[in-house]
């Protein structure tokens, strides 16, 4: 039983359940499109963790993965799992790389996870504070536990040097036979707005536990058993989007290949052909994308109304996550014509939801209501005198046990 509480148990679980069914689809603005199995997620992931194996890396290791969403890092992620090692989100804000560079020290991470050839700024920070040898050794007077580097590059025509044909041709495979549920999984990144981003640690268990509440959902309110396909656009190095979320829901994951071309120039546009093309039931999206991403989805309607050989018909999404804005009566009745629920929440890296509303009817929503607590937290409310009071308290424990 212990041992389903990692990943790795359930990626497996799903493998010998569901094999060549898509475990993620990544679409790109070019009609690009690429199917990961279960099956081939697996065999890759084992054979990349074969990779960090033979370059001594397993548990107690950390790897910064600055890599964007893609089959590449979808790959490596499982892989990290796999080998026993764990990821550190490396995402990179600031112009001169001084978050990335603050994460890998605060980590003291083993390893490190580039695409040189993506127009992105890791690699142009690195190459000032990191020498690369033989075997993609790293030496650094900056980042003294940096010690591996890894290129994760893709080639076109699938050439020389692909990481995912590389894979492809190699014949070993690893996995950790050793992995518990308090191994550490992933180290997640807060947003950073008020500086350097917190680091989150989450074990196997916690992540496991994390999404339990949203899978007994899915069971719970099932509008189209026979589908679990879920669309998001959220980084897989933050908290709701991180590649874990269809393992433990047991859902396909489309999302936006960001290696290709980068985030679609007309964002709604993308979003309504995907969630239509790919027969989404259900999807993550920001807010400020709605009134445009409805105004389509009517288009598309009419249009097929005015042909009489068309069945007319709106494939709704059965729920619709609304995040990263204060969410308004608005916004959810925008919402409401696209997906047979609303679920507007209330969270953080630290622990992704802390509160949830489910809305079926956007004439009952209050502005900005984001529900009660999900099971397992308990909100305190704490008043400006408590605070001052809980404040003083702890100066005064801390002078006496210093006196």
């Amino acid at each position: 039983m212990a041992q389903q509480l990692t990943l790795v148990a359930k990626l497996r679980q799903r493998v010998e359940e569901q094999g060549e069914s898509p475990a993620f689809i990544f679409r790109s603005p070019h009609d690009g499109r690429y199917v990961l199995s279960w099956n081939r997620l697996y065999r890759l992931a084992g054979r990349f963790a074969a990779v960090l194996n033979s370059r001594g890396l397993g548990r107690g290791h950390l790897v910064v993965n600055t890599l964007v969403n893609s089959p590449e890092r979808a790959v490596c992620e499982a892989g990290i799992w796999l080998s026993g090692a764990a990821s550190v989100n490396g995402h990179c804000q600031m112009a001169d790389g001084s978050d990335l560079l603050h994460t890998l020290r605060v980590s003291r991470a083993s390893a490190l996870l580039v695409d040189p050839d993506v127009s992105n700024i890791p690699w142009n920070v690195l190459t000032k504070y990191v020498s690369v040898g033989e075997d993609d050794s790293v030496t650094s007077s900056d980042l003294t536990d940096l010690k591996k580097l890894f290129f994760i590059r893709r080639v076109e025509g699938d050439g020389p040097g692909d990481f995912i044909t590389q894979l492809d041709s190699d014949s070993d495979w690893f996995q950790a036979d050793d992995v518990t549920p308090e191994d550490i999984l992933t180290v997640f990144t807060t947003s950073g707005t008020t500086g350097f981003s917190k680091l989150v640690v989450y074990t196997h268990r916690e992540y496991m536990q994390l999404h339990k509440a949203m899978y007994e959902f899915k069971q719970q309110n099932p509008v189209n058993t026979d589908l679990n396909r879920h669309f998001t656009i959220a980084p897989f190095g933050w908290g709701a989007g991180y590649i874990g979320m269809g393992v433990t829901t047991c859902s396909t994951i489309i999302t936006c290949d960001i290696r290709v071309g980068g985030l679609p120039k007309d964002m709604p546009e993308f979003i309504c052909q995907v969630l239509e093309v790919e027969e989404c039931n259900s999807a993550l999206i920001n807010p400020m994308y709605l009134p445009r991403l409805l105004q389509l989805a009517e288009m598309r309607h009419l249009k097929a109304g005015s042909n009489e050989n068309a069945e007319i018909s709106r494939d709704l999404l059965d729920n619709l996550v609304l995040t990263g804005l204060p969410v308004t009566r608005a916004m959810v009745a925008a919402a409401s014509p696209l997906a047979h629920s609303v679920i507007v929440g209330y969270g953080s890296a630290d622990f992704s939801f802390v509160s949830k509303h489910i809305v079926t009817d956007s004439e009952t929503f209050v502005d900005h209501d984001t529900g009660p607590p999900v099971e397992g937290v308990t909100v305190r409310i704490v008043t400006r005198t408590m605070r001052k009071q809980l404040y003083l308290s702890t100066r005064q424990g801390t002078s006496s046990s210093r006196g």
